[in-house]
């Protein structure tokens, strides 16, 4: 995101796509949302909203294509649709179109109220014990492979910055042989000492 002069803000895709947002457009004005698409925006209203106990001023963002955006004055976007329908609108991956329902909505502000992500040492608290499993496909569909992790011991005593542990490892492959119907696999097995860095995380 990119913040410029008079309330404007420019959203880029790795494409180089932009969604342009200005919070201090006069009401009914309109700019070009996303040219590419041609997608304009409007202002429609500003009004007071009490959200996750707070009440801000909130201005609502009306867009051509029928979807809306709520911004709130102190706290950022509330609600939006998600810009990848739009930007993928009538591509080869139009298809996740389809598996994305809804919009987004603001549900917490770190460290402040409402829900919150979890913390470094939230997620990497395994337990001995705990078991995990990453499955992989590779060369097109027609190989793949899955992995089993087991927890079998904690490091204790590394910087604040790093977790680590020993994991016992079973790796299955799976290759399709000549016969178009027929699988065969293999499995191995290791155990392998994991670390998990802060500055991976954030």
């Amino acid at each position: 995101m990119l913040k410029a002069q008079g309330g404007v803000y420019y959203f880029l895709s790795s494409d180089g796509d932009t969604f342009q947002i200005q919070t201090q457009a006069p009401l009914q004005s309109s700019w070009d949302f996303n040219t590419s698409r041609g997608i304009s925006a409007s202002i429609r209203s500003r009004f007071e909203k009490t959200f996750l106990g707070i009440t801000d001023s909130v201005i609502n963002i009306g867009l051509s294509n029928g979807d809306s955006i709520l911004i709130s004055k102190n706290y950022g976007i509330l609600h939006v649709h998600p810009f990848l329908p739009i930007y993928n609108a009538g591509t080869h991956i139009d298809y996740i179109n389809d598996r994305i329902e809804g919009r987004l909505n603001l549900w917490g502000i770190d460290e402040l109220i409402g829900e919150n992500f979890p913390s470094f040492e939230e997620v990497f608290d395994h337990e001995i014990g705990d078991k995990f499993i990453k499955d992989y496909t590779f060369d097109g569909r027609h190989n793949f492979s899955y992995s089993f992790f087991r927890v079998l011991h904690k490091y204790t005593g590394l910087s604040p910055d790093s977790i680590g542990y020993q994991m016992e490892v079973e790796r299955l492959r799976y290759g399709q042989t000549q016969n178009a119907y027929g699988y065969t696999g293999h499995g191995e097995y290791d155990t392998l000492d994991q670390y998990y860095l802060r500055s991976d995380w954030y």
